[in-house]
This record gives structure tokens, C-alpha cells and sequence, in this order.
């Protein structure tokens, strides 16, 4: 929410395996929550994404999955 706050002049989505327990007073309007899976893929993201931000996915996410999901994604 800080990103979308700071740059309200983006689209920001966050991803989640489990619905985050919040209330939707004080979610700027340039910012969604999803409940997704990224070992699913990301698929419905192609094409969309400019910046890819993740935090505490070591638990939840296969290195190989992960590797495969974001390799389109990476600027060399």
C-alpha cells in the first residue's frame, strides 16, 4: 500500500496464498489484493507488469516455479 500511496499514478496489485485480514478504509484506489497462487504461473499477468516486488516467499514458492513464473519478466 506505501507503493501505491507513493506513486499514485500506478495500477498496484498485491498477491497472497491466504486473504490478508484488513479493512478496506485507507486502501488508496490505485490499489487491489488477489488471492493467487504463483506455483499456478502468472499467466493472466503477461503483459501487464513493469515492476515485480516480492517479499516472504521462500516458504510458499518453488524455486523452479518461481525461476519459470518471473524469467519473462527479468531486464537483463
Amino acid at each position: 500500500m506505501a507503493t501505491a500511496c507513493r506513486y499514485p499514478h500506478v495500477q498496484v496489485i498485491g498477491t497472497d496464498l491466504a486473504p490478508a485480514i484488513m479493512s478496506e478504509h485507507g486502501i488508496p484506489g490505485n490499489c487491489q489484493f488477489e488471492l493467487d497462487d504463483v506455483n499456478r504461473g502468472l499467466e493472466h499477468f503477461y503483459d501487464q507488469m513493469d515492476l515485480v516486488h516480492m517479499r516472504a516467499v521462500s516458504a510458499g514458492v518453488s524455486l523452479g516455479c518461481l525461476l519459470a513464473t518471473l524469467l519473462p519478466f527479468i531486464v537483463y
